[in-house]
């Protein structure tokens, strides 16, 4: 089962997204690829689809039930080149938390550092 077929299956044996998970995160444990989407930065005209609302402060309580304290912050395509929401996030997670940015193809090797 994938995606959305497990989360059926998991209701169906009487569990919600609110119970706590049955394995125990082990301490320092990290999400290492989750991506941000907040109304307040507007979408790149190639996005694909329109952005799910899913911001950050909504993260960190699924971070918690998790038991998660890391996380890395990825860069989504429907931002394309503007890294504004994933920057925000980084901060707003704080010392944990890194990110993955995506910068435009002719970026000078100058400015990536």
């Amino acid at each position: 089962m994938a995606g959305n077929e497990d989360a059926l299956a998991l209701r169906a044996e009487g569990n919600s997204m609110d119970d706590r998970p049955r394995l125990v995160a082990p301490d320092g444990a990290c999400d290492c690829h989750m991506h941000v989407y907040d109304r307040r930065y507007k979408p790149a005209p190639t996005a694909l689809f329109p952005p799910p609302d899913a911001p950050a402060d909504a993260y960190s309580v699924v971070q918690r039930q998790l038991g998660l304290t890391r996380a890395v912050v990825v860069q989504p395509n429907a931002y394309a080149f503007d890294n504004a929401c994933t920057e925000d996030a980084i901060v707003r997670f704080g010392a944990n938390a890194r990110g993955v940015a995506t910068i435009r193809p002719d970026t000078a090797e100058a400015e990536i550092g």
